[in-house]
């Protein structure tokens, strides 16, 4: 029933700053016939800065595991004309 459920909001909080929010809710069952629900958060902040410059904060926190991650990216664009 709830194999690969997952729920995604996103929302522009400003100009530059977007905040996006996923709920991923799974099935798991072994080889004993258990049935365990695994769940898991994913939220992202992205922020465009100067000179095409990107830069995204990523928090995944995952309850079965225990797990919290901890992400950070600066990106360039780049763009060739002519080519």
């Amino acid at each position: 029933l709830l194999n690969n459920l997952s729920v995604s909001m996103s929302k522009y909080l400003g100009y530059r700053m977007f905040i996006d929010y996923e709920f991923l809710m799974q099935e798991a069952t072994d080889l004993q016939n258990e049935t365990k629900l695994m769940v898991s958060h994913d939220t992202s902040l992205r922020m465009v800065l100067p000179k095409q410059f990107r830069l995204g904060y990523t928090f995944k926190y995952t309850p079965m595991e225990d797990k919290i991650t901890h992400e950070i990216m600066l990106q360039k664009s780049l763009r060739f004309w002519g080519l």
